[in-house]
């Protein structure tokens, strides 16, 4: 098992490169040193509480062959600091992210279509959140609960996000991707 392995070994640092990323038991992540981790271009599936409460974890880069963030897969990781969210990700899953106390701030791709139930919950250190998509994605319920960060989204589409489901929650939070050259935001937020 890999947390025989490293508990054997300790470090900080860990590469995959593997297909699937998946994990046995709660216990096992919140019990290895990795600090860091990069999951490589042939990594293909981040399963379910794949790094759930590896609270050690500071930063995570993900390789372009994952297209979904599965539910829990980095939930209560509360010492996450950066993680890249590559244009390959279409989806997030439900807490995804939830309680990782220690995002300062997140970049959400233009291809990512639905956010889930709770995915940023108790991310009380997020300070911004930026959206590239055009059309707001599907929005799970609270999924930016427990945070009072601002949510940036193309300067265009601001007046999508204030009447799409579950982002109206949010309305007083969500600005122009700075710059918002030629368009009154104040006066589109007043409309709706």
């Amino acid at each position: 098992a890999i947390t025989d392995y490293f508990a054997e070994s300790p470090v900080s640092y860990l590469s995959l490169n593997c297909n699937t990323i998946s994990r046995r038991s709660t216990s096992q992540m919140a019990t290895l040193p990795f600090e860091h981790v990069i999951l490589g271009d042939n990594v293909s599936n981040l399963n379910q509480n794949a790094f759930y409460e590896a609270r050690q974890l500071t930063t995570v880069e993900i390789g372009s062959g994952i297209t979904s963030i599965s539910e829990r897969a980095f939930t209560l990781c509360t010492s996450l600091t950066s993680i890249n969210i590559p244009s390959s990700v279409t989806s997030i899953g439900d807490w995804a992210f939830s309680s990782c106390r220690s995002l300062t701030s997140i970049d959400i791709p233009r291809g990512v279509t639905s956010i889930g139930y709770e995915a940023f919950k108790n991310c009380s250190g997020l300070t911004a959140i930026t959206v590239n998509a055009t059309t707001p994605p599907a929005l799970g319920y609270n999924a930016f609960g427990g945070s009072s960060c601002q949510i940036y989204v193309p300067c265009s589409s601001i007046g999508a996000y204030l009447a799409a489901n579950n982002w109206s929650d949010y309305g007083g939070r969500i600005n122009g991707i700075p710059p918002c050259e030629g368009l009154d935001v104040k006066y589109v937020f007043r409309l709706t």
